[in-house]
């Protein structure tokens, strides 16, 4: 008679199985939520960069640093970019016209990306930190409490009023304006492919 004790199969209990599958269940919806962040961070960094980069290439073409007006410009499309990247970075060697020409001709959509960029980081101060603005935060001690100074502010009378529909429409717009702002990037981008590659 063997004198080992065999212990039978251990079985998780019911609490451990149903928290395992929480956190099964949790992990798409934080890839969908860090995809989000990532696509609005890739978005605004390069519909802000752009029309500094375009501005600032045409003197840097005019004195013999157009190679390192390209180099920039293939930097961020690589890391902020739409669609397929770019061309390698030892192909890139364009020549001053043709940097200046691609500057003009993504001036305009980077103005309007530039543009676009700004109002929703103004839309951030005066909508989703609206209790904050000088005409607002005088009433932070009494948020739900009707004050006759909200009587002529969307959502008024009371604080916490002004700031959710202040906040929903600055959310809105931030819907609109940031797949407007990408598109405007991809036009952006493509130009940087075709006039910049040698």
């Amino acid at each position: 008679m063997s004198g080992t004790v065999t212990s039978p199969p251990h079985r998780p209990s019911a609490s451990g199985g149903r928290t395992a599958g929480a956190r099964l269940r949790l992990r798409p919806s934080v890839r969908v939520w860090v995809w989000i962040w990532v696509w609005i961070w890739r978005t605004v960094v390069r519909g802000a960069v752009g029309l500094p980069l375009a501005v600032a290439a045409v003197p840097m073409a005019l004195v013999g640093a157009g190679g390192a007006a390209a180099r920039a410009q293939q930097g961020m499309i690589q890391r902020f970019g739409t669609g397929p990247g770019p061309v390698e970075e030892q192909d890139w060697r364009p020549g001053a016209g043709r940097v200046v020409a691609h500057s003009f001709v993504v001036v305009l959509p980077a103005l309007l990306s530039f543009v676009g960029v700004a109002l929703c980081v103004f839309v951030c101060y005066s909508g989703h930190l609206y209790f904050l603005r000088p005409d607002a935060s005088f009433a932070l001690g009494h948020p739900f409490t009707p004050d006759d100074r909200f009587n002529t502010s969307w959502g008024g009378p009371t604080l916490v009023g002004a700031w959710f529909i202040h906040a929903c429409v600055a959310l809105a717009h931030q819907i609109l304006a940031l797949p407007l702002i990408r598109g405007l990037t991809a036009l952006q981008d493509r130009a940087s492919r075709r006039l910049l590659a040698s």
